[in-house]
């Protein structure tokens, strides 16, 4: 039962983020039929679903905010701004009912009630509105004929549900209880599919059920009450009667007498009956009938299309589909998977070494089209993996939404290639770097609506997020057309913190990356959004926590560019194995520009760690010097140029040994002092190489550059 709970917990998550996403639409278009719908639906569900797994208070609750969508829905209701932000705030309950199934918090508890309320008052005010119109005009006129507004439909239901129904957790009791509180109705229970005693299986559902049920409803709500079942249920619906044919006897007992006779109803004499009814029972169903018939010549061919679509659904159900479009799998599942290729890749490394010393041409054969078969294999595991930022949206349109309103300031968010996907590990660490940068968006970069007018701009600001492939890489953009960053208050400001000298000569993007800087801060005061100075560092060592990089541009009084670039995944990566003293390290492959042989002599020569390669001048790193070997170097070495933002450095190596695909293991805590190195592989022969981080390594020589500027 618990995995059962677990599984609807990741769905009603998922379902909640389909509805504050709906809701942040409906937002910007209120008369969008579809996104009320589906709020409506979404909501249906959770009420359904929460009280079938014991979550009776999220069950309760929606079931009162979904009487104002269904209002909405029938334009009994105008969807104010209000009610939205009512229902926002319902929504952050209802994540916090979902969080306990067993006693609710007290203050959890207050906010419930008081959200009942004034969900109440808002159905109640509408209700009285409509009975003082209705009593106003109770009846519609149709040419020389009245039609009661309002009117009750009689329908009958067939439901068979699929034998292992039960075993995924569905109760169809809470169906036919559902069903029943809908109006009125007469439930018959068929149990001829029951098999003898020692062939009975206490999993599995062996009974149907027929119901007659007088609603005001149309069919539409009523096929709502199977939404979880649809599609493992055989669902037949079919209409009656104009009117409650269930308050006449005559009715009832016709029903019984097929129950007694334990046979199927049959919708062709209830109709029969229904007619014989209205003619001589009630002159003013006869009305109601006569127009329904007329109605229904007029719409026949609808009809037929709706009947053959009703019958279509129940043919089709009975057996269950084998055709599914997605499946939903446990994300341990996938880190599984994940793993085991990994080990797969490392395996392979050792076959291609023991392929490389055996030399037998079939084995090298063999271990090739293996290398393939990993290959492809682990791009595929790769995919699985991956998730579109999309998954990330709702909860940034539902900051700015909120934020914007607290700093009454008028925003408007928009999003282009949400579809780009990331490693599961990379969207689970970006989601608070991202956070930071829209709240310095809304604090920092976009005026108020009185700034924007004096300065020609429209009073609604815009913040935007882009997202898209770049090589082998992706680049997020958060882009505001704000105040900008003016590069002078930076300088001033980083002066006066200590971090440069007023004789520092540094160009307006190494100021504006000011900003990075532990503490460091250009707010005059702390608000709730920001100014504490522990936002954009916060967002750079995040970034370089998963190998990414964090670039910034700006124009004072234009806006504000953030880019992240981001690698797809961090777990194996194609790498060039290097070795210095036959110590084996990995540079990532992406980063590197070219290679360059170079004398040891020129190396020594060389002033404050810099060299001319290609006429272009190049600072470098000497990995024997900083990992203090003391063994004579090569007369000949290599320099690995590499790239990082806009900048280019050398690392001087001993040789070059392959390419190959890597799996990357995190360092233990005792090595987190070498800071240049941001993981480890065991290699085919079972010895560890480092992987060098390229990004730490620039970053380590520009704060040796600015020190000695001071």
């Amino acid at each position: 039962m618990e995995d059962l709970i677990n599984s609807f917990l990741e769905e009603a998550n998922e379902l909640i983020s389909e509805l504050e996403d709906s809701l942040l639409n409906l937002e910007e278009k209120p008369t969008d039929k579809e996104s009320v719908d589906l709020v409506f639906r979404v909501m249906h569900t959770l009420k359904g679903s929460g009280g079938m797994f014991g979550f009776n208070a999220v069950s309760d609750f929606t079931h009162h905010l979904e009487s104002i969508y269904n209002q909405i829905r029938n334009d009994e209701l105008v969807l104010s701004k209000e009610i939205l932000t009512l229902t926002l705030t319902s929504v952050d309950l209802i994540k916090e009912l979902l969080k306990s199934s067993g006693e609710t918090p007290k203050a959890v508890q207050l906010t419930y009630d008081y959200l009942v309320n004034e969900i109440k008052s808002v159905s109640n005010a509408n209700g009285e509105k409509k009975t003082s119109k209705k009593s106003e005009e109770p009846i519609k006129q149709q040419g020389t004929k009245s039609v009661r507004l309002n009117g009750i439909n009689t329908y009958y239901i067939h439901f068979e549900p699929n034998i292992e129904i039960l075993q995924n957790g569905t109760n169809p009791l809470y169906l036919i209880d559902e069903l029943s509180s809908l109006g009125d109705s007469y439930v018959i229970i068929n149990t001829q599919n029951i098999p003898k005693i020692d062939e009975l299986k206490i999993e599995d559902c062996y009974v149907s059920w027929e119901i007659v049920l007088a609603t005001k409803v149309d069919i539409g709500d009523i096929m709502d009450v199977f939404i979880f079942v649809e599609d493992e249920s055989s669902i037949d619906i079919q209409f009656i009667c104009i009117h409650n044919l269930l308050k006449y006897n005559e009715f009832i007992e016709a029903i019984k007498s097929y129950e007694k006779q334990k046979l199927l109803l049959n919708t062709i004499e209830l109709e029969n009956l229904g007619k014989k009814l209205v003619d001589t029972l009630d002159p003013v169903i006869k009305i109601e009938a006569n127009l329904e018939s007329e109605k229904k010549e007029d719409n026949k061919s609808a009809e037929l299309e709706k009947q053959a679509s009703l019958s279509a659904t129940s043919k089709t159900s009975k057996t269950p589909t084998t055709s599914f479009s997605t499946i939903r799998v446990s994300s341990k599942k996938i880190e599984t998977l994940m793993n085991l290729v990994s080990e797969m890749v490392t395996s392979q490394a050792r076959l291609n070494l023991l392929a490389e010393n055996i030399k037998r041409p079939e084995l090298s054969d063999a271990v090739e089209n293996l290398e393939k078969l990993t290959r492809e294999l682990r791009d595929n595991a790769f995919e699985i993996s991956l998730i579109p930022i999309e998954s990330m949206l709702t909860r940034f349109k539902r900051l700015i939404r909120d934020l914007s309103a607290e700093v009454n300031k008028e925003i408007n968010f928009s999003a282009e290639g949400t579809d780009t996907e990331l490693d599961k590990t990379i969207i689970e660490n970006l989601s608070d770097p991202l956070l930071h940068l829209f709240r310095n968006a809304i604090d920092h970069g976009i005026e108020d609506k009185e700034t924007r007018i004096k300065k020609g701009k429209p009073e609604t600001g815009n913040i935007t997020l882009k997202a898209f492939y770049s090589g082998t890489n992706v680049l997020i953009q958060i882009i505001d057309d704000g105040r900008g960053i003016d590069p002078e208050i930076i300088r001033k400001k980083a002066i006066e913190k200590g971090l440069i000298s007023a004789e520092d000569k540094l160009s307006k993007n190494a100021i504006i990356d000011l900003i990075t800087q532990p503490g460091f801060s250009t707010a005059e005061t702390v608000t709730g959004i920001s100014g504490r100075g522990v936002g954009m560092d916060v967002v750079k060592k995040n970034i370089q926590k998963i190998q990414g990089e964090l670039h910034i541009e700006s124009i004072l009084g234009i806006g504000t560019t953030f880019t992240l670039k981001l690698p797809l995944t961090l777990s194996i990566i194609d790498g060039l194995i290097v070795n210095i003293k036959n110590t084996p390290y990995i540079i990532p492959i992406p980063v590197i520009n070219k290679i360059r042989p170079i004398s040891h002599s020129v190396v020594e020569k060389a002033f404050n760690n810099t060299l001319v390669i290609d006429n272009e001048q190049l600072p470098f790193i000497y990995l024997r010097q900083h990992f203090k070997i003391t063994t004579p170097a090569p007369e000949n070495e290599l320099m690995v140029v590499v790239n990082y933002e806009n900048q280019r450095m050398g690392i001087i190596i001993d040789q070059v040994e392959k390419k190959s695909q890597v799996v990357v293991k995190s360092i233990g805590k005792q090595f987190h002092h070498q800071d240049i190195i941001s993981g480890v592989s065991i290699m085919g022969n079972g010895k560890i190489a480092l992987v060098l981080d390229t990004n730490k390594i620039i970053n380590s020589i520009d704060k040796k550059n600015i020190s000695s500027n001071k």
